[in-house]
């Protein structure tokens, strides 16, 4: 079995949440990372990456993600029952290497709303020691929740002036990973040495609501040195700290807090028009505020909110949407009715993907919506819509029955949808739902189907991942045997085929 994970503190995980990354040790031995980066050499990754084939290629990359450290910061930030996601990249710098610019990766080259709430990461591995001369990847602390504020936007040469925080290059050790938010900026930098500078990025995400907390949980109060917390860069932190608050509660699922309430005279809800980079944070701590009023002033907020998601531009309508988080988040009834009706009935595209999103993010406290979001799903023709619909239906639904309605018809879609991005979200949420097809041979016969003949890399993968989630026998025995035909011999190479 191994040994047991190491999960993180309440002060990591705190620190997590304003920094956007963690430096973790692998528990390994340097040998181990210089035989891994002499394989990767003679395998020649470099001039024939193998992409997403990474893993069955170098095999013994499975040993980092499963040393104690490594497994215990993902269970932590991401739940006991996270996936690693089908795609991973091996990044070869060359001597020579010119660096690249500022960008957050996009979603496998698909756009989609961006997660405050920590639902995805990605983790870096340096198997050499990669000082600054060797181009460590840069990472610009606590901007995971900076927007630009396009949200489109995912590549920009120089940083706003407005940041509070530098990039800082992750100068390592062999043998270390960095574990980012996925949407933190970052970027390579110049590799100056001389020799191949390896970072193997592979991205994890949470597949269940969070009920109680994952980490080495001590205090249900955000921990007290994050108020004067700096970034790692020692430069002061932007004050996100309603943000951090709310990010805190939500990972503590079921264990409540009792938040300290405001006035709504004591915030300016008209900071939500902004546009200017420079307002962005306190855009963000006004939105995420806003879920500390207490019921009596939620009406007043809840007519301001409704009017900027109904008649806002992209920005204002952002800001109200984390705002609706915020507050219903905090168990505000009021927040999932509205939410439920700007789905159903605004005449905006926009409006309604936001509010299906929100929903999304709310998970189960969202769970009276999954009858509305499914009749949505069945009427829409737009495929922006679509895509986000099933996403936010695989986190709401609570009871086995809601679960199984749900279920059925995401492998419905999965099967069937024209869209490539539609079927793969839905496959990813059919995934968090798959026990519920135990004794459901047709259903197992159905992803099996989807899994071997789809035109999707994703698609395939996310299958092949609710197979394994099935807990039958029916299910294991077809999974086993599609990946013992597509097995792959990490030995076998063009100079050696036999």
């Amino acid at each position: 079995m191994g040994a047991p994970p190491k999960l993180l503190t309440d002060e990591q995980m705190g620190q997590f949440l304003v920094d956007g990354f963690l430096v973790i040790e692998s528990d390994l031995p340097r040998s181990f990372h210089e035989a891994l980066y002499t394989n990767a050499e003679v395998l020649k990754v470099r001039s024939n990456n193998p992409g997403n084939n990474v893993l069955p290629t170098l095999p013994a990359l499975q040993q980092v993600f499963d040393s104690p450290s490594v497994k215990g910061a993902l269970t932590s930030v991401l739940g006991k029952n996270y996936l690693m996601h089908p795609h991973r990249h091996p990044h070869c710098n060359a001597p020579g290497f010119k660096g690249q610019n500022f960008h957050r990766d996009s979603y496998w080259g698909h756009g989609k709303i961006r997660h405050h709430f920590p639902r995805w990461v990605m983790l870096m591995y340096y198997p050499q020691d990669t000082p600054v001369a060797l181009g460590p990847t840069s990472i610009a602390p606590a901007t995971q929740y900076l927007s630009m504020p396009n949200a489109k936007n995912r590549h920009f040469v120089d940083p706003p002036a407005e940041w509070t925080s530098r990039d800082q290059p992750m100068a390592c050790n062999a043998g270390t990973v960095v574990m980012i938010h996925y949407d933190i900026w970052h970027k390579g930098t110049p590799n100056h040495g001389d020799i191949n500078r390896y970072m193997f990025k592979f991205q994890f995400t949470r597949m269940e609501e969070p009920s109680i907390p994952t980490w080495d949980f001590k205090d249900a109060n955000l921990p007290r040195s994050i108020q004067s917390l700096t970034t790692s860069d020692g430069k002061p932190v932007a004050d996100l700290m309603p943000l951090w608050a709310m990010t805190w509660h939500w990972l503590c699922g079921e264990k409540r807090i009792d938040p300290s309430r405001i006035d709504l005279k004591s915030i300016q809800p008209s900071i939500l028009d902004s546009e200017s980079i420079g307002d962005e944070v306190k855009r963000l701590h006004t939105a995420y505020n806003m879920g500390l009023l207490d019921d009596a002033q939620c009406h007043d907020a809840l007519d301001i909110l409704k009017d900027g998601m109904s008649k806002g531009d992209e920005c204002k309508q952002r800001n109200c949407m984390f705002a609706l988080i915020s507050m219903g988040i905090l168990g505000n009834p009021a927040v999932i009715d509205l939410l439920s009706h700007l789905v159903d009935q605004s005449p905006r595209e926009d409006t309604k993907i936001y509010a299906a999103f929100a929903l999304g993010e709310l998970g189960k406290r969202a769970g009276k919506s999954f009858s509305l979001l499914l009749d949505r799903l069945n009427k829409t023709r737009s495929q922006l819509e679509r895509r986000n619909l099933v996403e936010a239906i695989g986190n709401v639904p609570s009871s086995d029955q809601d679960r199984m309605e749900v279920a059925n018809a995401l492998l419905q879609i999965s099967a069937s949808d024209r869209d490539e991005q539609t079927r793969f979200q839905a496959m990813l949420s059919l995934a968090k739902l798959a026990d519920v097809f135990r004794d459901d041979t047709k259903a197992i016969e159905k992803i099996a189907e989807i899994a071997m003949t789809d035109a999707d890399r994703y698609v395939k993968g996310y299958a092949l991942d609710a197979l394994r989630r099935i807990p039958s026998m029916a299910a294991k025995d077809t999974l086993l045997q599609m990946l013992w035909t597509s097995r792959w011999c990490d030995i076998t190479n063009p100079s050696s085929t036999f």
